[in-house]
């Protein structure tokens, strides 16, 4: 097997009834070529996790990113910061989750394998970001793209293809499949975190990673995600615009109004689908819009969502009464609470625009930012009708 310099790996569930291998990406920098192999992992059939077959490749590369929590959240809290700041679809509590549990045997399965790593004496997430470390695509193809398609979707997956291309790799098949584009995006980070890719570095969102002797455990860690400059950014959009020009595009978006106390609203595009959420109770549903618009947010697509939309999707009425309005209130303001640049804590009603797209005047009540702090985040906004 070739030598690799920077790995990034697909971890999947070792404990489900349809365990499949993790997709390994290799790359390997020949002059100013960027080569990408693909490979697998398997799991042992044993209680615990052996790591001895794959050690001499992982002590061979200068970084090994792993698509997966490496260890739980702080006593007493229910994510790690890093989820929290980058809204990440998994969240690792503070105790390790019941099989049962949605995520519970993936998240089982990576804490197993960083821990084993870590007694193999490898450095789990150094400050240097060259070691065994931590990335979460969903994160990494937004910093890269916006609005692509689905990588379930075989343009979603030539999208990705075409911005790895412009990114200087190699790959060895024309489309590879979703996993190993993750995969490959993963050891895209570590590489970048060795300064070998022109316009792109590499940051830390989230809590230092330490051992608890107590519960013989790893807690918190930080997701690794890119940084691109403003070149390279104007590169990649460009390259994907056959894909995105296919996407439905927002239409009704807040313009910057300076010189005026309200914000007005422009019309000349296509308004956002409503997203079709796939939670079984009221509670879920309104915890998967948010995650989805505050991923949106952080990923530069900031996005708001009027009640009446709001009421439809999450409760399932079509008309919008005072009364649904305040069951949507009291849902909004008791979900998580997100922590974003510029607006401090934030909930599902930070989002929640009434029909002159901003928040109601109780809003401002609770608020941990002013208008005028909201008016900076959301110029540009997208709006769900």
């Amino acid at each position: 097997m070739t030598t690799c310099a920077y790995l990034g790996v697909d971890v999947t569930d070792r404990f489900s009834n349809a365990r499949r291998q993790m997709d390994v990406c290799g790359l390997k920098k020949t002059g100013k070529d960027i080569i990408a192999y693909f490979w697998t992992w398997t799991w042992d059939s044993g209680d615990r996790i052996d790591v001895s077959a794959v050690l001499p490749e992982v002590r061979a590369a200068r970084s090994v990113m792993l698509d997966a929590p490496q260890g739980l959240a702080q006593a007493g809290y229910s994510i790690r910061s890093s989820e929290k700041k980058l809204a990440a679809a998994g969240k690792t509590g503070d105790v390790r989750p019941p099989l049962t549990q949605p995520y519970g045997g993936f998240i089982g399965s990576s804490l197993d394998l960083f821990a084993a790593f870590h007694f193999a004496g490898l450095a789990v997430s150094p400050s240097s970001m060259l070691g065994i470390c931590e990335v979460y695509p969903a994160a990494i193809w937004t910093r890269l793209g916006r609005r692509i398609p689905n990588k379930h979707r075989l343009t979603g997956r030539e999208a990705r293809v075409a911005m790895l291309q412009v990114l200087g790799v190699t790959l060895p098949t024309a489309v590879p499949t979703h996993d190993q584009l993750d995969a490959c995006a993963a050891a895209l980070v570590g590489a970048a975190a060795d300064d070998q890719i022109p316009g792109m570095k590499v940051i830390s969102v989230g809590d230092p990673v330490w051992w608890d002797d107590t519960h013989k455990c790893l807690r918190e860690g930080p997701i690794l995600i890119p940084q691109i400059d403003v070149a390279l950014r104007v590169r990649l959009e460009r390259i994907v615009e056959p894909w995105t020009s296919i996407l439905p595009s927002p239409r009704a978006r807040i313009t910057d109004t300076s010189e005026e106390p309200a914000m007005k609203l422009s019309r000349s595009m296509e308004l956002p689908l409503r997203p079709i959420l796939a939670g079984a109770t009221r509670e879920a549903r309104a915890a998967e819009l948010v995650d989805l618009l505050v991923a949106e947010l952080i990923a530069g697509r900031p996005t708001l969502c009027t009640y009446k939309a709001a009421v439809s999707i999450i409760l399932g009425y079509s008309k919008h009464t005072p009364a649904y309005g305040a069951q949507l209130i009291k849902l909004a303001t008791q979900g998580a609470t997100f922590e974003v640049d510029g607006l401090g804590q934030i909930k599902l009603d930070t989002f929640l625009v009434n029909q002159n797209y901003r928040p109601g005047g109780k809003h401002w009540e609770n608020a941990t930012y002013s208008e005028a702090e909201w008016d900076r985040a959301f110029v540009g906004a997208a709006i769900i009708e």
